[in-house]
């Protein structure tokens, strides 16, 4: 029997998160180490543990592991890699909790997010008609909106990415929340992540809408007219949004792949002419062969795409395939991209460097290899397998609720997106939160039965 005292504590912690992840980045990351330490106590005779996705993870933290050992910065990078492991028990501690007081603690769940969300789309409204938020703080750059996050440019990432754990609260308590409270909720959220600037949030939420938010409307005719409004605000938004400069326009957009930059291509081209490594490993023959940031890497009816989505980009994953090229199987170690991407054998210009290459997938080819990247890409096709297996079960009572939180998986993830750094503990929260509901829906009837 688990003791009463320790499930409460569990809750709270896992209630606080909604609010930490605002405010204090510390206070979110001590509640995910307490909380990985509560799944010992409160494990009890759960076989929650076997779960061949939890093993999968397990193993790849192992493996990354052993790339930190055999990086050159072993501490810096185990720091990373050994100790993620708390995610994985936190994920565990999360379904437990579901199992065992689901009822009132996702209902309360639901209303701190759903208050938190109503906090920030206001704040950030005032922030961007005033140009500072309730507190008088003013986001550099000015045209930005960061609401609450204050000098961190990540609001829209919080809202867009925890949007699915808020739908699937909603829709698994089946609150019958006021239907016009719904639709101004989801059309302030739409606004409010566009002007936050962060195109990928952005582009997440939109898929997310057409993904599931349709599920909100009975009649079909109601599910056509949101599809139709949001299709036309989109369009209307890329169309009309230069006029205040948005981040986000489709113009600036455009020409952030498209805008050929001749200084970079000549640093790059130097670099490369200048380092046998570099030179072999692209094949240079002048004039002739393809040279980054020179040459487009493809050309869509009269446009020539220079770059994959920015020139920063860009130049991060160019660097990171030269690391993985020099160490195929373990990667350079996890968190080491930013300490050795000055290095001249990866070092194109000044764009080569980060904090990290800024796509999980390419990240982990870089940092953990082939090794670390193929786990990752089997617990990936293993999603889509369930995403489609699910479909084919429409008819389960928990059919939504589990499309959503794969969907949720699944966008977050999504190979040919820009992403976070892997290894963030911010981000490892965002995405982990979700995967405790899910794999508790998929062992309900284990431990029950």
């Amino acid at each position: 029997m688990i003791k009463e005292n320790y499930i409460n504590l569990v809750s709270y912690l896992v209630l606080s998160l909604p609010l930490s992840l605002i405010f204090s980045r510390f206070t979110a990351d001590l509640s995910i180490v307490i909380l990985s330490i509560m799944f010992f106590f409160i494990r009890g005779k759960n076989k929650i543990f076997e779960n061949k996705f939890v093993s999968i993870a397990i193993i790849f933290i192992v493996c990354a592991s052993i790339s930190s050992v055999l990086s050159n910065h072993i501490i810096y990078s185990l720091k990373s890699s050994l100790l993620h492991l708390r995610f994985i028990f936190f994920i565990l501690t999360v379904s437990i909790l579901f199992l065992y007081c689901k009822k009132n603690f996702l209902k309360n769940l639901f209303y701190i997010f759903l208050s938190c969300y109503l906090v920030l789309l206001f704040d950030a409204t005032i922030q961007f008609i005033f140009k500072q938020n309730i507190f008088g703080y003013t986001v550099n750059p000015i045209d930005r909106v960061s609401s609450l996050f204050f000098d961190e440019l990540i609001l829209g990432s919080y809202l867009s990415r925890l949007f699915p754990l808020l739908f699937f609260l909603y829709i698994y308590l089946k609150l019958g929340l006021n239907k016009y409270f719904m639709i101004y909720f989801l059309f302030h959220l739409y606004f409010v992540v566009f002007v936050t600037g962060e195109r990928l949030s952005f582009m997440i939420l939109n898929i997310y809408y057409l993904l599931f938010v349709t599920f909100l409307f009975k009649k079909k005719l109601n599910k056509f007219l949101f599809i139709f409004s949001t299709i036309m605000i989109f369009s209307l938004i890329l169309v009309f949004s230069s006029s205040f400069k948005a981040r986000s326009s489709f113009n600036n957009t455009v020409s952030q792949s498209t805008a050929f930059n001749y200084t970079y291509c000549l640093e790059t081209k130097k670099n490369i002419i200048s380092n046998p490594k570099l030179s072999e490993s692209w094949n240079y023959v002048e004039d002739k062969s393809f040279i980054p940031n020179c040459h487009p890497i493809v050309k869509i009816f009269d446009h020539e795409i220079y770059y994959t989505f920015t020139i920063m980009h860009f130049n991060h994953y160019l660097s990171a395939i030269e690391m993985f090229k020099d160490n195929k199987y373990f990667g350079v170690g996890p968190k080491i991209f930013r300490k050795i991407c000055n290095n001249k054998d990866y070092y194109l210009n000044e764009f080569s460097c980060s904090s990290h290459p800024h796509n999980y997938y390419i990240q982990l080819l870089s940092e953990t290899g082939l090794v670390g990247f193929s786990l990752i890409s089997i617990i990936y096709l293993s999603f889509i397998y369930l995403f489609f297996n699910n479909i084919t079960k429409h008819n389960n009572k928990d059919f939504l609720s589990k499309y959503i939180l794969i969907s949720s998986f699944l966008v977050n993830f999504f190979p040919f997106f820009p992403g976070g750094n892997f290894f963030n503990n911010w981000n490892s929260i965002i995405y982990t939160l979700p995967l405790g509901f899910l794999i508790a829906l998929y062992n309900t009837k284990k431990n029950n039965g």
